[in-house]
């Protein structure tokens, strides 16, 4: 086994070095430089399992990846608790790469900071994700942090010095002490080796997927230990929105540090980065003596914006869409961006560059949903290319290809689509071998645990009646339509329920009529859903959709009274009937085991940023500003997996990990309908917030007597509410299953009648 050894800890005044050693297999990754790091303050008189941290927190991953041992002579207790939590956080993260090294240590040292006050710290390096934690957290007694090596080299001092004077004259209009880390971290290592070594692996850089998350957060123990800091901050690059992030800074890995009393906060994750430029720009136009010169260039040394490079440009547009002055954030020669960045030279780029598109689409969303004209915005000419951009169409953003690619690509992908197509053309054989086989078509394998959680609950219905499930995703239909229109016939088909019946969701409604409409004399049974119609809804839409649905062949299912009025009202012809929630079904089923999760958390929330949501930018300070006042613990969360897609054979295991996430809360928050029910399926009081229709407060009535589920009409009765449900005894929730006998009925008795 390889070895990497701590040798010794040189310290004198302000400077930290670490004399190490390592086995021959691992020389390759190292460049022979120093390890040192220059503090803002004397550390003379640290304890050695304090200064420690720093060191473990960048080069423990490279022990983990290469199965070696590190060893260390002593260790602060909360990071050396901390250490199995991030490992098995990464394994999580890179389930193709095995951490198995391990830490080999003398002595665990308790450094806590008696400190009374509730002091935190955050990493500033003045673009937009530090920017969003500054403005949320500028009012508490905060110190920002930097460290130079980091974005700007470690020699550098021309480009950090303006790089630095842009961080200061940005921290002390708001008051802020900062704080200024000099380190060799990245320079230790040679970053290149380590990529070719372990890229097949990582599907990412050492820099990004491995090391800078936990390598910038250790370095702050020095100065927790020094201020007694209680919480450390640092931005989210990411967000619940993008899928298969892999970073190692993220909720999981970040969130799984502490030491020396302090606890890491990954913020803001649940913003999206245009959401973050609004309320950024937003903030500035309220607090003008505020100014915010960001920094988002990756490109330059100078430590000013290049109005050259993508990112720079991309941020100009975000500004620009949100109605700021590039010039007042950062970026003088924006109008240079636009010009090199324009729709054809963007495009080129993004062929290249696939993994920056959700950022333009998030972009082109928020032009569309501003309805951005060129009499509200004096740039529109500039911008407006952006909002053509349509996120479900590649014909709106891709660049041809060349002909010789194309035509490669095109035999490749067609050899791949044949193959798939007999396979799945097999898997249809045999599920008609059994007569006692239910059609359920149009489940997701999107990103929505809620959805996913339907999914499985109507496959767990089926199977607790006898019945077997021949399920297709919608991915499926899309892919082998033609194959599934020839082999379900006469049978009875079920439609995935939820909560897209009507116009809110397009996507998921045009996929259903499709299907309907490739079936014209099959009986359908549209399994428990929330119907809603926007006030953009005409005539002639709602006389479409009478012609798909207002049919005999038709059973509706309604899951709360409202849609059942409407459903029942716009459609006479169909059997309509009230049903709930079909995920409810599984209360009294124990399909989910969550009973001896421990209670970890005071506060779990579960709260929307989608166009269901009510909660803007204040509501959510304001909440997470009682919750810090009444001294609660609490935790932002979502019901969106961190991968694009929950497949068929995950689905269960990830909805089991979401309902232990709950059940480790003492009191649930949210504005989700799933939000609601998973706690309720949990056992865990829950406050329900409302959301843009009345799905909620209708499926509410269904467990509204159970107790413990408090409806809030606005924000501010959270903090008498959150009280009512912490002083709650043990409930065991159950429901009544003979409220689905109507779907029991109609989906089995029709499916005999469909066999005869």
């Amino acid at each position: 086994m390889e070895k990497i050894e701590l040798l010794k800890i040189f310290k004198s005044g302000n400077l930290v070095e670490y004399n190490f050693s390592c086995s021959e297999g691992l020389l390759k990754f190292f460049t022979g430089r120093k390890f040192k790091i220059y503090y803002p303050v004397v550390i003379d008189d640290m304890p050695d399992s304090v200064l420690v941290v720093p060191f473990l927190s960048n080069l423990i991953q490279l022990a983990w990846i290469t199965n070696s041992t590190i060893v260390v002579p002593s260790i602060d207790g909360d990071f050396f608790r901390s250490l199995p939590r991030l490992k098995k956080a990464l394994s999580n993260m890179f389930p193709e790469t095995q951490f198995e090294g391990e830490l080999s240590v003398n002595s665990v040292e308790e450094n806590i900071f008696q400190n009374t006050k509730l002091k935190s710290a955050m990493f500033f390096s003045g673009g937009v994700d530090s920017y969003q934690t500054l403005i949320s957290h500028h009012q508490e007694d905060v110190d920002l942090l930097t460290i130079w090596g980091s974005d700007i080299n470690y020699g550098n001092e021309e480009g950090w010095n303006v790089l630095f004077d842009s961080i200061r004259s940005s921290a002390e209009p708001f008051n802020l002490n900062i704080h200024a880390i000099h380190s060799s971290f990245r320079d230790v290592f040679d970053e290149k080796v380590l990529y070719k070594e372990f890229s097949n692996q990582l599907k990412d850089s050492w820099w990004h997927g491995i090391q800078h998350g936990a390598g910038l957060l250790g370095h702050v123990a020095p100065l927790a230990f020094k201020f007694g800091y209680k919480k450390m901050y640092i931005a989210s690059s990411h967000s619940t929105h993008d899928a298969n992030v892999r970073c190692s800074s993220h909720p999981t890995t970040d969130n799984s540090i502490k030491f020396c009393g302090c606890q890491v906060v990954h913020d803001g994750f649940e913003f999206r980065r245009q959401n973050k430029i609004k309320n950024i720009v937003d903030f500035s136009k309220k607090n003008p003596t505020l100014p915010i010169n960001l920094h988002v260039c990756w490109k330059t040394q100078s430590g000013e914006n290049c109005c050259a490079c993508e990112k720079c440009a991309r941020t100009v547009y975000s500004i620009l869409v949100e109605g700021g002055d590039p010039k007042l954030f950062g970026f003088p020669n924006f109008k240079k961006a636009l010009n090199l960045f324009d729709k054809k030279h963007t495009f080129i780029y993004l062929d290249k560059h696939p993994h920056i598109y959700h950022h333009w689409f998030d972009i082109a969303d928020r032009i569309k949903e501003l309805k951005t004209t060129s009499d509200d915005n004096q740039y529109w000419k500039y911008i407006r290319w952006v909002g053509t951009i349509d996120r479900n169409n590649k014909k709106s953003y891709r660049v041809p290809r060349r002909p010789i690619r194309e035509l490669l690509h095109r035999i490749l992908n067609k050899a791949s689509r044949l193959k798939n197509e007999i396979v799945f053309s097999n898997y249809l054989k045999k599920t008609f071998k059994n007569n006692k086989s239910v059609f359920l078509l149009g489940t997701p394998t999107h990103c929505n645990i809620g959805d996913a959680a339907i999914a499985q609950a109507e496959i767990n219905f089926i199977k607790s009646n006898g019945y077997k499930t021949t399920e297709i995703t919608v991915n499926e239909w899309k892919k082998y339509k033609k194959i599934i229109k020839k082999k379900i016939k006469n049978r009875t088909i079920l439609l995935h329920g939820g909560g897209n019946f009507g116009n809110l969701w397009p996507t998921e409604e045009s996929v259903r009529r499709d299907i309907i409409t490739s079936f014209p004399n099959n009986h359908f049974i549209l399994l428990p859903q929330t119907f809603y119609l926007t006030k953009s809804f005409s005539n002639e839409d709602l006389a479409e959709m009478q012609n798909i649905y207002n049919r005999t062949q038709f059973s509706l299912f309604a899951r709360e009274k409202m849609s059942f009025g409407k459903m029942t009202n716009l459609f006479p012809l169909a059997d309509c009937f009230l049903t709930p929630d079909i995920v409810l079904y599984e209360t009294n089923k124990h399909y989910y085991d969550v009973s001896n999760v421990k209670k970890t958390i005071d506060i779990l929330m579960i709260l929307r940023s989608d166009r269901e949501g009510l909660l803007d930018y204040d509501d959510y300070c304001s909440i997470k500003k009682m919750l810090e006042e009444e001294k609660y613990s609490y935790r932002f969360s979502d019901m969106l997996h961190y991968s694009a897609t929950i497949n068929k054979s995950e689905r269960k295991t990830v909805v089991l990990e979401k309902l232990k996430e709950f059940a480790s809360s003492r009191v649930v928050i949210t504005d989700r309908l799933h939000g609601m029910i998973f706690a309720y399926l949990a056992n865990v009081p829950c406050i329900v917030l409302q959301n843009n229709n009345y799905k909620i407060i209708g499926v509410y009535d269904w467990i509204k007597d159970s107790g413990n589920i408090f409806l809030a009409d606005k924000p501010s009765d959270l903090k008498e509410l959150i009280k009512s449900a912490l002083a709650l005894g043990e409930i065991k929730n159950s429901f009544d299953e003979n409220a689905f006998d109507n779907l029991k009925v109609s989906i089995f008795k029709g499916d005999k009648d469909a066999n005869r």
